[in-house]
């Protein structure tokens, strides 16, 4: 196992990037994986989508991984060691960042499920709202530990890991009109 963790670490040092984006992929590809199961048992969905999988997913791998490893390398760069640093880290990241990224990500997971732009704004607001409640509810903590305990190399990763939940959650709020024929009624969540 420890030369495995070595082989990774390497990997992460050597490739931050490509590290961070794979792994996000990864846990968004799971955290999709975990909504269609969850809308295939309870009814709200009739089959698996790989399509709907593979987009959400490459939405991580190309536009969320990329950009996290890239604003936690500045933050760690910008902020001056010390005993506040993670208090300050955390502070930009969930003021200044989190609010204007999760816009970008809405929409982009909104697209890369399927969604037209105008039913993309219909429900923007709202799903916005929910996603900026849901951030504040999880992400700070998380964000602490991460910004306190967390090499740089591997706060995606351990991002990640918390975000397999809640990538389900930004992809239900993304696929809250998941349509199937039931009985011959239509169901709408």
């Amino acid at each position: 196992m420890s030369g495995i963790l070595r082989h990774m670490n390497l990997f992460a040092v050597k490739r931050p990037f490509v590290f961070s984006s794979l792994a996000t992929g990864f846990t968004m590809s799971l955290g999709d994986n975990l909504t269609q199961w969850i809308e295939i048992q309870t009814g709200q969905c009739e089959e698996y989508s790989l399509r709907r999988n593979l987009r959400f997913s490459a939405t991580g791998l190309f536009y969320i991984g990329p950009s996290l490893r890239l604003w936690y390398g500045f933050l760690d760069k910008s902020i001056r060691p010390g005993y506040r640093k993670s208090v300050k880290m955390l502070c930009f990241d969930q003021i200044l960042f989190a609010p204007v990224f999760l816009i970008s990500v809405l929409a982009l997971t909104k697209l890369s499920l399927g969604k037209d732009i105008e039913s993309i704004k219909k429900s923007f607001v709202k799903d916005y709202r929910d996603m900026l409640v849901g951030n504040l509810s999880v992400w700070p903590l998380v964000q602490f530990i991460n910004f306190t305990y967390v090499p740089l190399q591997f706060r995606v990763l351990f991002g990640n890991t918390i975000a397999i939940f809640w990538n389900a959650y930004v992809s239900r709020i993304g696929s809250r009109k998941c349509q199937t024929e039931l009985q011959g009624n239509s169901v709408i969540v």
